[in-house]
């Protein structure tokens, strides 16, 4: 080529250097690209990139990350055991209040009916025919002598198969069985 050609073809010049910065520019974004193309995940398959000291810090990020997660969530079953511990506690102590205030209830209770039954016994009530409690009790159940729970609770129900709500509807056989239920009430209480 002659000084003429050169001449002619220099006034292109730039445009042909821009033209290979940008091909060269494209090639390099292609092999950046975030989603490869077929052939490099061909590629990839068959030959499993080593791994870079960027990925062992982020395995070792991520396991501490979990280590932590483990950490947190062993606190806080820790937590919920404690807390857990702390309810049965509060009502264990709340039944054991409720069963000391039921056996000072039933201690009061069987204090009155002693003290009632030993009125009973004096010679007043035996002047007036006056009767206790107990023994009118004793009497409609059936009972004399040394009984124990098992034996009042034995004669209540042979007394009151007759005059139960389920099998009698008179007003009377009612009347009686609310008597036998107290009467039983009143000899378990006094035992």
């Amino acid at each position: 080529m002659g000084k003429a050609g050169k001449e002619r073809f220099s006034k292109y010049y730039p445009l042909i250097i821009l033209g290979l910065v940008v091909l060269l520019g494209y090639s390099i974004y292609l092999q950046s690209a975030e989603y490869p193309t077929v052939v490099e995940e061909d590629i990839r398959k068959d030959y499993p990139v080593q791994t870079y000291e960027g990925d062992r810090y982020e395995k070792e990020r991520q396991e501490k990350g979990r280590a932590e997660q483990e950490r947190k969530e062993k606190l806080r079953a820790e937590q919920q055991r404690r807390e857990e511990e702390e309810r049965q506690r509060q009502r264990d102590e709340e039944e054991r209040a409720q069963r000391q205030k039921d056996e000072n209830a039933r201690e009061q209770r069987r204090q009155k009916l002693k003290d009632e039954e030993s009125y009973y016994s004096s010679w007043d009530a035996w002047f007036f025919n006056i009767k206790s409690p107990k023994l009118e009790a004793e009497a409609l159940l059936g009972l004399s002598g040394q009984y124990g729970p098992s034996q009042v609770k034995a004669a209540f129900r042979e007394k009151s198969r007759g005059v139960h709500p389920d099998r009698s509807n008179s007003l009377e056989a009612q009347a009686e069985f609310i008597k036998l239920t107290n009467a039983k009430d009143l000899l378990l209480d006094m035992l």
